[in-house]
């Protein structure tokens, strides 16, 4: 089981280098790496601002809370690279209510066979059809002529996580149905592009490809080429 913990230690250690450096803290980034399985914590702020003892006791609860209801879970769950920011209030308080979430699936593999492209990713979006309602985009990026990473722009709210994640639900088919074929359509529209990024909004949990938005990605060689 994939499951990073801050442990209490660990807390303390960066909650005394925040007062040490009399941190007012706007953000903090959480950063999930797949290979080596780590987890980065950049606390983001605004040195030389001197806080009070509650404002740090705050911070310290609130980064106990983030790990308890829904950073170690997304991590257990997924086991897939992302990136997850919340905001921190004047008081040293989390927006758990409003998460920016990136969750990063690729393949470690080149591969443009559709139907291992799709059977590849199947899993994750069944497990992932529990937030669809906070997903608002989604972006396919090709490199040699195959897909290699999904990147979804979740908007989350973290207090919602574990009861959705961890409680046994009914697989909406419909939409997993939907999303399968959203995937094999946009590998077909650029089917013989060496690079793309196409992104798909995501409305009421269904991936539109009504209006997309594509980037043809090009590279000249050094000095111009050839004359």
């Amino acid at each position: 089981m994939i499951a990073p913990k801050l442990n209490e230690s660990q807390i303390v250690e960066m909650n005394e280098a925040f007062q040490k450096a009399q941190l007012g803290l706007q953000k903090f980034r959480f950063k999930f790496n797949v290979p080596n399985k780590d987890l980065f914590v950049d606390a983001v702020g605004v040195e030389g601002i001197p806080q009070t003892e509650e404002y740090y006791d705050n911070v310290k609860e609130h980064l106990i809370y983030t790990q308890l209801t829904w950073l170690n879970t997304i991590c257990n769950t997924y086991g897939v690279g992302f990136e997850a920011t919340v905001n921190v209030k004047p008081d040293g308080e989390f927006d758990h209510g409003s998460i920016q979430l990136e969750l990063s699936p690729g393949i470690p593999f080149k591969e443009t066979n559709k139907k291992k492209i799709l059977a590849h990713f199947q899993p994750l979006f069944r497990k992932l059809l529990p937030l669809r309602t906070f997903i608002q985009n989604v972006s396919f990026k090709g490199h040699d002529y195959s897909l290699r990473k999904l990147t979804f722009d979740i908007q989350l709210d973290g207090k919602k996580v574990n009861s959705l994640l961890t409680t046994t639900q009914p697989v909406n088919n419909q939409i997993l149905s939907q999303w399968l074929a959203t995937l094999e359509h946009v590998i077909s529209y650029n089917e013989g592009r060496y690079k793309y990024i196409t992104t798909v909004p995501v409305v009421n949990g269904r991936m539109s490809t009504a209006s997309f938005e594509s980037t043809l990605c090009f590279k000249f060689p050094g000095g111009g080429g050839k004359k």
